[in-house]
């Protein structure tokens, strides 16, 4: 752990992150931020910042996050933060490897919009949305928004959410 101001710098892996655990950040209001948090990261990134319920001695607050989503293809049902969602949609664990794998057509040629991009980007659309239900079911205000042009990057998606 390195602090540098009112700014924390934790060299973790983020599957082992409870930010609320920590001792320096127990009563502070904490804004969650995150670029190139690739795939399950994300969802791993979340479920250290988002507690569904505070644990004994807990007194941690997340009042916002901003990530830029990217590398969906790397995501697992494993680390993903809303399984129910899957399921509600259908979807066997080897379907969801699919919609993952099938994300990064999103990507493959940007100056080509063609159904494998358009498929691409509905699977992308797919994961996201679960995420932004797992926040709000958690009293969070959440959506996605374009943070450049998809002319720069087909990767400009930002999940914005604050707690409610």
């Amino acid at each position: 752990t390195v602090r540098c101001g009112r700014t924390l710098r934790l060299r973790i892996d983020i599957r082992h992150v409870h930010l609320p655990c920590l001792d320096e950040l127990r009563g502070v209001a904490v804004t969650a931020v995150g670029k190139h948090v690739c795939g399950a990261a994300t969802d791993l990134m979340l479920r250290s910042v988002v507690s569904p319920k505070p644990r004994p001695g807990e007194d941690f607050e997340c009042r916002g996050i901003g990530v830029a989503l990217c590398c969906h293809h790397l995501c697992n049902l494993d680390d993903y933060v809303n399984p129910g969602y899957v399921e509600s949609a259908g979807l066997s664990r080897e379907e969801f490897g699919t919609v993952c794998s099938l994300s990064a057509w999103a990507s493959i040629d940007r100056n080509a919009i063609g159904s494998r991009q358009r498929i691409g980007l509905t699977c992308k659309a797919f994961l996201d949305a679960g995420r932004c239900l797992y926040l709000r079911e958690r009293d969070f205000d959440a959506s996605l928004v374009a943070y450049c042009s998809s002319d720069e990057t087909p990767e400009n998606r930002l999940l914005i959410a604050t707690k409610l």
